[in-house]
């Protein structure tokens, strides 16, 4: 366990972050499909909190980049993919929005409820990723797919 903590990247310390307990953590330089595919089946042995489900959703978008290629993918790529992430805050079920790597509650938008067939608080979607405007609001952040080539 010592080692495995020691030798922690920023991946895994995402990872930590999202509810995984240190043993789940992956070993190896780089994480294969199969390998994502069952740290994202872990997840739900972990039921979320407040404070885990930015990174886990983070977690998640990353892990599925990994089961959608058809290779494994180098940790310090997973670390590099991570900064895309670094300022953007997520919209909680708890009606907060929160830092996507950390949980850390950053604002308190309100109760939420269902309109127009999501779960909102304000303008705000469960799940949505959102960018410090500047001027003290918010911009909808959306990742598109990865462009896929048709053979």
């Amino acid at each position: 366990m010592r080692d495995v903590l020691a030798d922690l990247d920023d991946f895994g310390a995402l990872l930590l972050e999202a509810g995984l307990p240190p043993d789940m953590l992956p070993p190896g330089r780089e994480v294969s499909p199969e390998e994502a595919t069952r740290l994202r089946v872990a997840f739900g042995l972990y039921p979320p909190t407040s404070r885990t489900y930015g990174p886990r959703l983070v977690a998640d978008m990353l892990l599925r980049e990994v089961t959608e290629g058809a290779a494994s993918v180098k940790r310090s790529e997973l670390d590099s993919r991570l900064l895309r992430y670094r300022e953007l805050s997520v919209m909680g079920s708890d009606g907060f929005l929160s830092s996507a790597l950390t949980g850390t509650p950053a604002q308190c938008i309100g109760p939420v409820e269902v309109k127009g067939g999501a779960l909102r608080a304000g303008e705000f979607e469960v799940g949505g990723f959102y960018a410090p405007d500047g001027n003290g609001g918010w911009l909808r952040v959306v990742f598109l797919p990865p462009f896929k080539r048709s053979l």
